[in-house]
């Protein structure tokens, strides 16, 4: 029996708003239907959809990440392959992308070389560069988790070209030939155990993606002194870091003079280093 997407909703044990506004992001995003037609009741579910929005519920009751189920997320302004396996991007990443840019047009800073390190589904990278892309030569995204790399591979294909190189290992373990003009990064900087992680992203993201073991200030100033000395002159460095661990890398990355900057929540959640 055809329905039209209220009916079907009508019919649900359980329903809210915001399951309401999935159904359409799901049936537009894997059906290309639009969503003026699902609401005005043109539209009949197919018996496909409605076994697609089953399945949703029940990933949903699993708390399951509606981004692995679209099997994309958008990110400044672009849209990029998530997979299970794969960090899903988040605001304040993105915020991070569109700082660097500003910044960098604003002090009119000369990149010609970018690495991305634990690039992940490559977001911050691949967005940044497409940015830049008049004056960029070469862009290296390091990811060494093959997981990640299978939705990385993806969005190198879609938003990138012949100056990408994926280098397949630990940064620590890395081995530079050349320095970079701007070095950006999201490393894992949550302690295990920490209580605040929400429920769906501790089941469902990769943990060497989310945790730094006991001390994750000490990885991300390990990163910090690499990664400073691949960085040119005149060049920029952008970390992502947990809102409450300003004081303690003020400390840790003293010699570095560390600027830090808020996310649109209020929340200290980067710094950046001029080199």
């Amino acid at each position: 029996m055809s329905v039209t997407l209220s009916d079907f909703f009508k019919e649900l044990p359980q329903k809210s708003t915001q399951l309401f506004r999935e159904f359409i992001w799901i049936l537009e995003s894997k059906h290309q239907i639009n969503p003026a037609d699902l609401l005005s009741g043109r539209i009949q579910l197919s018996l496909q959809q409605k076994v697609l929005l089953k399945d949703w519920v029940e990933k949903r009751d699993d708390d399951y990440p509606l981004q692995y189920f679209l099997g994309q997320v958008e990110f400044f302004d672009l849209e990029f392959y998530v997979e299970p396996g794969v960090l899903i991007p988040r605001l304040e990443t993105e915020e991070i992308a569109r700082w660097s840019v500003d910044f960098i047009k604003d002090n009119n800073l000369k990149i010609k070389s970018i690495l991305d390190i634990g690039a992940g589904s490559g977001c911050l990278g691949l967005s940044v560069a497409k940015v830049l892309d008049e004056s960029l030569e070469r862009l290296t995204l390091i990811e060494p988790h093959i997981d990640a790399r299978k939705s990385l591979s993806k969005n190198i294909k879609i938003h990138g070209d012949k100056r990408v190189e994926l280098v397949v290992d630990t940064f620590e373990t890395a081995v530079f030939d050349k320095k970079f003009d701007l070095i950006l990064s999201n490393p894992p900087y949550i302690s295990v155990g920490d209580e605040e992680v929400q429920k769906g992203v501790y089941k469902h993201e990769p943990h060497e993606a989310l945790y730094a073991g006991a001390a994750p200030i000490t990885l991300i100033s390990q990163w910090v002194q690499k990664a400073h000395k691949l960085l040119n002159k005149n060049s920029l460095m952008v970390f992502e870091m947990g809102y409450s661990q300003r004081d303690a890398l003020e400390k840790e990355l003293e010699e570095f003079r560390p600027q830090f900057l808020k996310d649109s929540f209020g929340k200290d959640r980067f710094f950046y280093i001029l080199n």
